[in-house]
Order: structure tokens, then sequence, then C-alpha cells
């Protein structure tokens, strides 16, 4: 019999997808917060996806940027997903900073089939730093939502960006300090501190690093979407995990009612225009 530790190497097990029952009884430990959460949020939203709407942030982003495999890629932000199908689809290589440490670990101990084109790096939002004038196309994909000054954090990622590169940006915004507050407590997940910031901050932080707008869309509608498409999958998931055994049954339950509250909330806020959801674009110029 093999030992435990290599018995416990397997993939994290999404119930949306075929797989064998039986894998349960091989695994001797139970699942920890986070791994329940990371298989639950991508059995809802998508393998490779932790977030709703994500795998469509990204596939805009690689458009608007128009990525491909001469230019210099990165992506910054927390539980970062969905560029997996846009490295394939490109062949560019994306240098991904993760703020979750989690996730992060994850990821390098368990490649997906894209992985020889991702290659993941720790991001601290309490200290923004990245590489400045490195990248040709530059996502930064709720990077905001978890920087405690939107400030710096919007000025490290718009002087990571070369001279004639494109910034696309995915963020949630809210102009109300106390709405802010409650909304980002209601949408976290298990491991991570969400705070939510006025676009207005970051227009003007862009404006004044000589960052020129080319696009900005209200995507609201679509999150919405995206949520209740994943709350109506979700039905068939309750049903899958109610038949895998305890432990583990109890533990993703758990994390499955978790995210649908998360989700839940997201979609009150922005139906009430609270949150708005928003991808913009910008440019910045040769001279700079």
């Amino acid at each position: 019999m093999p030992p435990a530790a290599a018995q416990r190497k397997q993939p994290l097990i999404l119930v949306s997808e075929d797989y064998d029952p039986d894998i349960w009884r091989s695994l001797e430990e139970e699942e920890t917060e986070f791994q329940s959460w990371l298989a639950v949020a991508q059995d809802i939203w998508g393998r490779g996806s932790f977030l709703p709407g994500q795998a469509a942030a990204a596939r805009e982003g690689a458009a608007g940027l128009t990525i491909n495999k001469t230019m210099i890629v990165g992506a910054v932000g927390c539980s970062v997903g969905g560029l997996g199908q846009v490295a394939t689809d490109t062949g560019a290589y994306i240098e991904v900073f993760e703020a979750d440490p989690s996730l992060l670990k994850h990821q390098l101990g368990e490649p997906g089939p894209s992985g020889k084109f991702l290659k993941p790096a720790a991001w601290d939002p309490e200290k923004p730093e990245l590489r400045a004038g490195r990248y040709h196309a530059l996502m930064a994909l709720r990077a905001l939502s978890v920087s405690p000054d939107p400030v710096a954090a919007t000025k490290a990622i718009a002087a990571a960006v070369k001279p004639a590169g494109r910034l696309f940006m995915d963020e949630l915004y809210a102009p109300d300090p106390s709405v802010a507050a409650l909304v980002a407590q209601g949408i976290a997940g298990p491991t991570h501190k969400v705070m939510l910031h006025p676009h207005a901050v970051v227009t003007e932080t862009l404006e004044a690093e000589k960052l020129e707008p080319r696009a900005k869309v209200v995507v609201n509608e679509q999150i919405m979407s995206a949520i209740r498409a994943g709350l109506a999958q979700a039905v068939e998931i309750a049903q899958r995990l109610k038949a895998i055994p305890q432990p583990f049954r109890r533990q993703r339950m758990s994390a499955f009612a978790d995210e649908l509250q998360r989700a839940a909330v997201l979609h009150h806020a922005i139906e009430k225009g609270l949150v708005t959801a928003l991808r913009t674009i910008h440019y910045k110029p040769q001279g700079l």
C-alpha cells in the first residue's frame, strides 16, 4: 500500500465533473476549509474560476489588450482565475501575481493543463510592488478589492505597464464607505479580506499617472447573470454533495452554503446599485 502522503497527492475532487465516487476512500485526511471552498467555487463557477464571471473577464481582458505570444503579459489580483484558457488560446506566457497565499500554494502544487503558460508568484496588497515598466499587457483582476490603499496599489499597477502598453482592470466599486464595508464583509472568501473603494479614486490616480482611458464597460448585468447561472448549476451540485461520504460531506456542504451566501450578497448589492462592476482599459503613452 502506498504511504498516506502519496495517497493525498491527488488533484482536488470536483463533483461537477465525471469522477470515481470511490476516490473518497483513499483520502485519509479531512479537507481544510480552504480546500473545500476551492472545490465548491469551481463546481459552481467552472473549473479554473473562483468568482462569478471570472472566465468572461479574462477573455474580455485578453481581447481588449490584444494579447499574443510575443508580448510580456501579467495578471495581478486575488483568487485570480480564468487565465488558463486565455494562455492556451493565445500561446502567451502570463505572469500571475496572486494575493491569496493558500491559492498560490495550491497552484504551484497542482498546475493544470495550461500550467506551462502560467507563472504564479506572490503579491502582497499591503506592499503592492510590481516590476516597473515590464508589461505590454497587464490585467488587474479584483486587485484593488484586497488593497487597503487603492492609490498605492493603482500606482504600482500603472507603473508596471510599459510605455505604449495597456492595462485592463476588472473591479467592483462602492462609493459609500459604510455600505462598502458591509458588502465587502458579505462577499469575502474564507481566507480573504475584501475592501471596496470608490471608482473616482482609481480614475484620478490613473489620470495622475498619465494613463489614458480607452474603454469603460459596466458589467453589472453580466455578473448578475453569471451568478444566476451558477445558482442554477448549484441545484445539481447540492445533490452530488449529499452523496459523498463523511467527513467530506459536512465540510463541502458548509463551504457550498457559504459560497451561495456570498453570491447572493453580491447579486443583491449590484441589483440595488450599492456596488458597480466595471471593466476598463487604459493606455500608457510612449513618452512615459
